[in-house]
């Protein structure tokens, strides 16, 4: 089993991200949900303050992506809760 790191970082640079994400893309078994297709859409409409999780391998190369955001919810009315949400 090779050794693998992650690293967290605020996402700054959607445009730079495209690229990235579109290699990892094709050399994974993906769904739509996943492609940059939809996720460079949702990122540009949705996300606020984003922050990517990228994954490499132990040669460097980056074999996972992930863009998590935070969120705020109240439940049953009356308990809030900060979510960060993949």
């Amino acid at each position: 089993m090779m050794p693998l790191q992650a690293s967290l970082k605020p996402l700054t640079d959607i445009a730079s991200l495209e690229t990235v994400w579109r290699d990892v893309e094709t050399r994974a078994d993906r769904a739509f949900f996943l492609s940059w297709t939809w996720i460079g859409s949702w990122l540009e409409t949705f996300a606020e303050a984003p922050t990517l999780i990228e994954v490499t391998d132990s040669s460097g190369r980056i074999i996972g992506l992930g863009v998590f955001c935070e969120a705020r919810e109240t439940r049953k009315k009356i308990i809030r809760a900060k979510q960060l949400r993949l």
